[in-house]
């Protein structure tokens, strides 16, 4: 799984170290988005909130790709809102593995 460097750098990621088999921290949230999509990363994931404008080209990139991005709400995202945060984060990647993420990220 990918993640932010700075989530990592928080230690907001320490709870699920031993969850997933791999945390990897990237900078760049669409370049994150750009590598899951690609097939590089199983599923991206951020527990902070992120801007639309940061996410908003990867979410169709995604999405063609056959995956999916939603908020730890499990919302997908509906853009040029009044509200332009993404809260309180997102994982994007592979619909079951999107699906099983959130699981255990809301647990």
């Amino acid at each position: 799984m990918l993640n932010s460097r700075s989530e990592t750098r928080k230690k907001l990621w320490e709870p699920f170290k031993n969850t997933f088999s791999e945390l990897k921290p990237i900078g760049s949230v669409a370049y994150k988005l750009g590598l899951t999509a690609a097939g590089k990363s199983d599923i991206f994931a951020s527990l902070r909130p992120k801007n639309e404008w940061d996410i908003c080209a990867g979410n169709c990139i995604i999405n063609e790709a056959g995956g999916k991005l939603i908020d730890l709400n499990g919302e997908e995202r509906k853009y040029n809102q009044l509200d332009t945060l993404i809260t309180p984060g997102l994982i994007a990647g592979e619909i079951s593995s999107v699906d099983k993420t959130l699981k255990v990220l809301r647990t």
